[in-house]
């Protein structure tokens, strides 16, 4: 296949845009720069400058149709050194390239009708944002529900309802997922988060997990979280939910600290931790659950254990409250093939959407 690519001025926000074209029936990809007002003011010093990649259906420069949106909420553990333009997400596989041959194909074997998809860059220096807002690091999910919701409606032919807007993701994407669309029942019609991340703190990713809370305790630089996937991720959280200001050197708050190799555990922290995770946020969004269209997610039996256990409380969570929903276990793990023909973006995410999104020619 051969590709070209121009870069093409915009006005306003947009600093670069360059476009992916396609010989034959294909789609293309549309690289975006903006200045993200939603993050430029946050005193943790992250940059404010963000990737968007949109992909366009085949035959969308040679019609005049509107088409849903699907935005995608990618996975916590890049840097802000690695691009969107060259991958969306730190497991193999999810990069762009690959997401616009899957798309073609799926839109050409039906399983979906003509889509836009578009993936937003929430990279930070600590390996992701949590899709929240922060008074330290930024108002993520003002950038996501509000200012790239609004940005894309502006310059390209959606339709521009929730019914016909999704939000899909993967790991802490999914987690991201599954919040934004409880908290934006107003934006988004309906939501598919794989593998989602951040359920509960009575699992894994909670006290239990001390080798991780004490790296996260006892670390002076960001090189030492290296040496730790979940420390990182841990600090990460600290930084999103419980900012602290006065506290370097990570300027957050932790629910467990170690002082003379006594464990400490700060209650008030650990509300506020648990009140982010999915099943705190349930507790205070159920309105806005019910308004949605259509719930589904779904993890793998041998998953990351607390991803596993987590997502069974959440789905038991949702049905104590009267909430439909489709949630499914399947057979397998965190990092299974996704793009493969029995994968479960082209069986199970791509017919969710076709089958519960409004597209032009059901209105």
């Amino acid at each position: 296949m051969k590709t070209f690519f121009v870069a093409i001025p915009l006005a306003l926000t947009l600093l670069t845009s360059t476009v992916l074209f396609s010989q034959g029936e294909a789609g293309t990809i549309v690289h975006e720069i903006i200045e993200a007002k939603s993050i430029s003011q946050n005193p943790g010093g992250e940059d404010a400058t963000r990737h968007i990649a949109i992909y366009l259906p085949p035959a969308y420069e040679s019609s005049t149709s509107r088409y849903p949106v699907v935005y995608w909420a990618h996975g916590f553990g890049m840097t802000p050194a690695d691009s969107l333009f060259y991958s969306i997400s730190r497991w193999p596989g999810q990069n762009i390239d690959t997401w616009l041959g899957f798309l073609d194909k799926a839109i050409t074997q039906n399983v979906i009708a003509p889509i836009i998809m578009v993936f937003v860059d929430n990279t930070t220096e600590y390996g992701g944002s949590n899709y929240a807002n922060s008074k330290l690091t930024g108002n993520w999910e003002d950038l996501m529900a509000r200012e790239v919701v609004q940005y894309i409606d502006q310059r390209y032919r959606t339709l521009a309802s929730k019914d016909s807007r999704g939000i899909a993701g993967f790991s802490m994407g999914g987690y991201g997922a599954l919040r934004l669309a409880m908290r934006y029942p107003d934006v988004y019609g309906a939501v598919y988060a794989h593998s989602p991340a951040i359920g509960a703190l009575t699992h894994g990713f909670s006290l239990a997990n001390r080798s991780a809370f004490e790296l996260a305790a006892k670390a002076g630089t960001i090189k030492d979280l290296n040496a730790s996937f979940m420390s990182k991720a841990i600090i990460a959280y600290g930084r999103t939910f419980t900012p602290n200001l006065g506290k370097p050197p990570f300027y957050c708050d932790l629910p467990l600290t170690i002082e003379n190799d006594v464990w400490i555990i700060h209650d008030d922290v650990l509300k506020i931790w648990h009140d982010n995770t999915l099943v705190g946020l349930v507790d205070h969004h159920i309105d806005g659950l019910r308004k949605l269209n259509a719930i589904k997610f779904d993890w793998g039996r041998h998953d990351i254990p607390y991803i596993t256990a987590s997502n069974r409380t959440l789905t038991n969570k949702l049905l104590s409250y009267g909430v439909y929903h489709h949630a499914e276990e399947y057979n397998g793990g965190h990092g299974i093939p996704k793009f493969t023909d029995d994968g479960p973006y082209l069986t199970e995410m791509l017919p969710f959407f076709n089958d519960h999104l409004i597209f032009e020619k059901d209105q």
